[in-house]
């Protein structure tokens, strides 16, 4: 079943609960994701992917990644020469109520990427 995490990946997932929440386990609750984080894959072609409500957990060795998504499961990528980015949304100053182009580019503003 795909959201049942594979074995050789449990040790990462379990070492990334531990330092994000605190708790040494392997199986995963929807308390595990964020809702402002993002995954961007990008690939040695130059295409991507994006996955909402997601983290990753890189191999020991940086060459292989697995996402986990709260609702879409896991998947398997390399890690090409694009490389894995964790993104988060930020809420722009002032608020839902600010006036439309207060943040001075149009209203629109990228989250930082970590």
């Amino acid at each position: 079943m795909w959201h049942v995490v594979p074995d050789e990946w449990k040790p990462r997932l379990r070492a990334h609960l531990r330092a994000a929440c605190g708790e040494d386990r392997d199986r995963l609750s929807a308390r595990d994701f964020r809702g402002d984080q993002s995954v961007h894959l990008t690939f040695d072609d130059g295409s991507f992917a994006l996955f909402r409500y997601a983290f990753v957990v890189l191999d020991e060795a940086g060459e292989r990644c697995l996402v986990l998504t709260e609702h879409c499961g896991y998947h398997a990528f390399p890690v090409g020469a694009g490389g894995v980015e964790v993104v988060r949304s930020v809420a722009l100053s002032g608020g839902q109520d600010a006036e439309p182009g207060a943040a001075g580019d149009g209203g629109r503003k990228a989250g930082p990427r970590t």
